[in-house]
């Protein structure tokens, strides 16, 4: 088994309100109170052990979930997702922000960029 002395991670800090779609300015108020709906959510790694690391998709949820194996808890992983089209992110944004009412959906981009797709 892996140790882990210390991980970069790629997240969001978040606030988990059930049925409500958060906004950044809760996440402010919700540090001010030190709150326990606050929660980390992992979508990718940088380092392991002070060592730059790099993973495909399938690998990536396979490594974070072993460091994080509680979906529910105050620190966890969210599923990776590799799509082929913009008609696959039109459908995972739906399902996820507009159904799901989650704040957006974060898009890795091969070649390069990382963007947050937010509703109006």
């Amino acid at each position: 088994m892996k140790t882990y002395k210390n991980i970069v991670l790629v997240g969001e800090l978040y606030l988990s309100e059930e049925g409500k779609r958060t906004r950044s300015f809760d996440v402010t108020a919700a540090l001010d109170d030190k709150s326990d709906k606050l929660k980390f959510a992992a979508f990718d790694i940088l380092e392991i052990n002070d060592e730059l690391v790099e993973f495909d998709e399938k690998s990536l949820n396979s490594e974070l979930s072993k460091i994080f194996p509680d979906t529910t808890a105050s620190i966890h992983a969210v599923n990776n997702k590799l799509v082929e089209s913009r008609k696959d992110i039109e459908e995972l944004y739906t399902t996820h922000v507009i159904d799901g009412k989650n704040e957006g959906l974060v898009v890795n981009s091969i070649n390069g960029p990382t963007y947050k797709i937010k509703p109006k």
